[in-house]
């Protein structure tokens, strides 16, 4: 996908740009990888150049069963120019998903995440750090437009 246009009021000379592209590939019926590149650009931002930012992520998901499954994905986030976010810096992340289907339309997932950066940009407390840790469980209930 590539979506671009003026971002600024008043304004449609400064264009900013993203590109996102997918690639999927089922190995098996069980097991499946997803690779994700982005690459996003502003133009004339009142910095000497063009802004720029990027990043790519990888997915992998493996189904152990029909009712059990786990993925793992790994994403890198490059704000070269600190546009994004505000900060310039590298922004890094690992996070590990078990899933458990409880039910036909009901879906459980605990999920452990990793987030770092090679800035203190997170906060514990008071104090910037580069990493946070974060444990989430979730319950998913799924619509099916194609049941009656």
């Amino acid at each position: 996908a590539y979506m671009a246009g003026p971002e600024q009021a008043g304004s449609n000379q400064n264009w900013r740009q993203l590109s996102d592209t997918i690639v999927t590939i089922t190995a098996t019926d069980k097991l499946s990888f997803i690779v994700n590149y982005d690459y996003g650009r502003g133009d004339n931002i009142g910095l000497t150049e063009p802004a720029w930012w990027t990043g790519w992520a990888g997915y992998m998901r493996y189904a152990v069963d029909d009712r059990h499954a786990f993925a793992l994905r790994y994403e890198w986030y490059n704000d070269a120019m600190g546009f994004t976010t505000g900060t310039v810096q590298q922004l890094k992340e690992f996070t590990a998903t078990f899933e458990k289907r409880v039910a036909t339309r009901l879906i459980t997932r605990l999920e452990y995440r990793h987030d770092y950066s090679n800035q203190p940009t997170f906060v514990k407390g008071d104090s910037p750090v580069q990493a946070q840790d974060t444990v989430a469980a979730g319950l998913i209930y799924v619509f099916d437009s194609r049941e009656p």
